[in-house]
């Protein structure tokens, strides 16, 4: 289970790895690969502990298929307080560049990316949580692909804030750069999707 990228948990701005096989990452591994990147981004010595712990709780859940909903409440609160901190941030963003330009075009591409945004706003907040059964089971094999789903979410939402921040800071604006930054929306809009679709039923 490779778990880098995890909704601030892992890549940070490495380039992205497929969640491929439970057996290929250990615990340990996992941990370090927090460490590494959330270190780089300055988290707190106790964020980083918190980290490990959920890193932990859902490298035990894939191995043994077990889980507590409490267990993974823990899990599906961190990611939504993740992913809010960065949809606030990105909407502020967003209210600056359309304030500094009377651009009809810029002002257009970045209503349609507020507009976009709100897909994440409707996601599923108790996601882990929803899939474990009333016997504390889980299936390992599902749990593994929303954990890859919500990396790849969790890693362009992050490229999708740095981006709004650079433009932000550029004296000039130009259409070409919220382009790019409506592309990255159409990847998390993706994520979305298949996050939506495992969580059916």
């Amino acid at each position: 289970m490779n778990i880098s990228g995890f909704y601030g948990l892992g890549r940070g701005q490495s380039s992205p790895s497929a969640f491929k096989s439970t057996q290929r990452t250990t615990g340990p591994r996992m941990v370090r690969k927090y460490e590494r990147r959330r270190g780089a981004a300055g988290a707190s010595e106790e964020n980083v502990r918190n980290i490990q712990r959920l890193a932990s709780l859902l490298q035990r859940a894939v191995t043994t298929g077990r889980a507590s909903r409490s267990q993974m409440r823990s899990v599906d609160r961190h990611l939504n307080q993740y992913l809010a901190t960065r949809v606030t941030n990105i909407l502020h963003g967003l209210e600056g560049i359309s304030t500094r330009t009377n651009n009809q075009s810029i002002k257009q591409a970045t209503n349609k990316i507020r507009s976009q945004l709100n897909e994440l706003v409707r996601m599923e907040s108790e996601a882990y949580t929803s899939l474990v059964n009333r016997n504390l089971s889980i299936d390992p094999i599902k749990i593994d692909h929303l954990v890859g789903v919500d990396g790849e979410l969790s890693l362009n939402i992050a490229n999708l804030e740095r981006g709004v921040i650079r433009m932000n800071s550029k004296r000039i604006l130009n259409v070409v750069g919220l382009a790019d930054l409506l592309e990255i929306v159409g990847e998390i809009r993706k994520s979305v999707g298949a996050r939506k679709r495992l969580l059916e039923p």
